[in-house]
């Protein structure tokens, strides 16, 4: 029986604006902390969060949000080897600290303003419907803590059938494995859901079938380049909903159909543009030819509180990601 593993942030979730106040506070523990709020995200210096933003593309747990505290040229890191050099350099009791006050100020403030933190977080409401319902085992593996997931889920009435959360994870691969090891399933049966090339690299190696969520968190400069040379695909909301929908109806993508195409480009077989056809065999899909990027919107994540919409929190709609071309203006775009 297969198995659906899902990270949380980026994939379920855009908890960035979460992130950078619940790190700017935790960091500030003596002095300038702002209040929780939109008003208290916008009282932060703009440098500052374009360098979380940033940082935040080569993040892979929690540890890593002490970075642009510490350094102040982290916006010009351009590499993964280059953000895990950087972060190296820092104190291992600091970070044990940062991870400390990290913890206590989230559960703090999800005790003292619940709606306010709930609301900090924006679900992508497309990936909660195509999740919702499934007969087979899923589960999430994230760095965010187990008690912040299960708490935002509650908050959100999310009803989904998590069997387990493993949270607090700095890699995932035990985790994956564990998976496995409860399902009496083969690696391969655990289809793993990421927006971190990293962690879908490592799990491709182990056996997993996985994939790189591309609707979330901007990848890192690099990240592209990772995936091309690993042959690893880039999914969108409508690459998502397809592989999702070929397991529900028994009928899931042939092995090997979770690694990239020559170009690296993100996969669905149907776009915003009537234009958009590309090579595609996800669960079954009809082969085609691409013979034409997608418009900048078919990559997004669409309805609802998405990235194409500007948050009421002030966050700025996501620019497209490197790899898209720019948006059609033909009259045959659908809207």
């Amino acid at each position: 029986m297969p198995v659906i593993a899902l990270d949380f942030d980026g994939v379920i979730c855009d908890s960035t604006n979460e992130c950078i106040l619940s790190s700017w506070n935790a960091w500030n523990v003596e002095k300038d902390r702002v209040d929780f709020s939109p008003e208290g995200l916008a009282s932060i210096p703009p440098e500052f969060i374009a360098r979380f933003r940033h940082c935040r593309g080569f993040a892979s747990h929690a540890g890593h949000f002490l970075l642009p505290f510490i350094s102040g040229s982290a916006d010009a890191i351009a590499s993964q080897d280059e953000f895990d050099n950087e972060y190296s350099r820092i104190d291992d009791e600091r970070v044990r600290r940062f991870l400390y006050e990290l913890r206590a100020y989230r559960l703090w403030i999800r005790k003292q303003q619940p709606e306010a933190w709930i609301d900090s977080h924006r679900p992508y409401e497309w990936v909660l419907e195509t999740v919702r319902g499934l007969v087979f085992p899923v589960y999430i593996v994230t760095s965010k803590d187990t008690m912040s997931v299960e708490a935002i889920l509650r908050g959100l009435a999310a009803d989904l059938p998590i069997r387990k959360v493993f949270g607090g994870l700095r890699t995932k691969l035990a985790a994956l494995q564990e998976i496995s090891r409860r399902e009496g399933g083969a690696p391969q049966d655990v289809w793993f859901f990421d927006d971190n090339v990293g962690n879908v690299r490592e799990a491709l190696q182990a056996g997993h079938t996985a994939y790189w969520a591309n609707w979330g968190q901007r990848p890192s400069p690099d990240a592209r380049e990772t995936a091309r040379s690993h042959s690893i695909l880039p999914i969108d909301e409508l690459g998502f909903r397809q592989i999702i929908g070929g397991i529900s109806q028994g009928r899931p993508a042939a092995g090997g159909d979770h690694r990239a195409g020559s170009d690296g480009e993100a996969v669905s077989t149907v776009g915003s543009c009537r234009r958009f056809t590309r090579i595609s065999r996800l669960a079954g899909a009809p082969r085609t030819l691409r013979r034409d990027r997608p418009c900048a919107e078919s990559l997004c994540a669409k309805p609802g509180r998405s990235c194409c919409e500007a948050a009421s929190w002030g966050e700025q709609a996501a620019p497209a990601h490197p790899w898209q071309a720019r948006p059609c203006t033909g009259s045959s775009a659908e809207r």
